[in-house]
């Protein structure tokens, strides 16, 4: 296994809490840091780089940098 240190001063993690209703859309768009999402309850669908994922509580998904990536 190889580990790497990461300077948090330089590389900043944020942490936000975003909730959708049913039929709720979020256009294509993409970011430019990764970006993990975790199902905290209900349930929903990404579509990622074309191909699209369902979701359920306790999912987790890795939205690498410059994916494009819908929510729905």
């Amino acid at each position: 296994m190889t580990m790497k240190w990461i300077d948090l001063s330089r590389n900043a993690i944020d942490l936000n809490e975003q909730k959708h209703r049913g039929g709720h859309l979020v256009s294509e768009h993409y970011h430019q840091t990764h970006q993990l999402l975790f199902v905290l309850e209900g349930e929903g669908a990404i579509r990622l780089g074309g191909e699209v994922r369902k979701l359920t509580v306790d999912d987790t998904a890795l939205i690498v940098r410059g994916l494009n990536v819908m929510e729905m």
